[in-house]
């Protein structure tokens, strides 16, 4: 590791001690898991019951935060950084994150249930398949979960057409990168998510290489790969970013309005 390096790694373990502090929020003990009476996030809890839009936000953080302070004790507490999980960590509190924006970000209340109980109908078909797969069915049926969904879009005024569309973390990450155009979210989601998956592009591309050896094949390199540190404090600040952006949004639908 050079001095580069040694930059790169110090900016990343600074960035992610913001975790510690989230860390303490999203223990169950820690007070503001509770929007307040009448505030925006409240009222978008009574109309969604028993979908709460609430739950679901700290949910999402909760996630990005367990994330990032997983990718602070592998930096900082392990010293190890391997060539591809970090990208994987950052991958899934970058995911997490964008998912509670999702969900908060809209200034209409309508957008906002939509938006929640489309995870909802997601969720109870993800549920449905791994019950399936074990042969173990819950108290209620898939068609029966997806009426109650229904009904409640129905009383809060949504549109059948509201619900048509599965929510997945490609339109959720688009969306959230459209609605913060100082941070390159897509990007990073991209690389951070092929990094996860091996793929052949981000390991070639954008990791640091180091010729170790000839071989006996013309055109073929035998490498030494090694994480770009640079690379993964961009990314680290981009989660970090995002997931600040969570809490704010939470903090400003939870507060009374009086």
């Amino acid at each position: 590791m050079d001095a580069d390096d040694g930059k790169y790694l110090a900016d990343t373990l600074r960035l992610l001690q913001q975790a510690d502090a989230w860390a303490v929020r999203i223990n169950g003990d820690s007070p503001g898991l509770q929007p307040a009476p009448h505030s925006p996030l409240w009222r978008d809890d009574d109309k969604a019951h028993p979908y709460q839009l609430s739950n679901a936000a700290w949910l999402l953080l909760g996630s990005a935060v367990d994330h990032l302070g997983a990718l602070q004790a592998l930096l900082h507490d392990a010293k190890v950084i391997p060539r591809s999980a970090p990208y994987t960590l950052v991958r899934a509190g970058l995911e997490n994150a964008c998912g509670a924006v999702w969900l908060l970000r809209p200034p209409k209340r309508t957008e906002r249930l939509a938006r929640r109980l489309r995870l909802a109908t997601a969720d109870v078909k993800q549920r449905e398949q791994a019950r399936q797969m074990i042969s173990q069915p819950g108290p209620r049926t898939e068609q029966e979960c997806l009426d109650e969904i229904r009904d409640i879009a129905k009383r809060a005024g949504l549109a059948a057409a509201a619900l048509k569309d599965r929510a997945t973390y490609t339109e959720i990450v688009q969306t959230v990168d459209q609605s913060e155009p100082d941070i390159d979210i897509q990007t990073i989601w991209k690389v951070c998510s092929a990094f996860s998956h091996g793929d052949m592009w981000a390991t070639l591309g954008w990791s640091q290489q180091t010729q170790v050896s000839k071989t006996a094949q013309p055109g073929i390199a035998a490498l030494r790969v090694e994480a770009d540190l640079r690379l993964l404090t961009l990314a680290a600040a981009t989660a970090v970013r995002v997931t600040q952006v969570g809490w704010r949004l939470y903090d400003e639908r939870s507060r009374s309005p009086y």
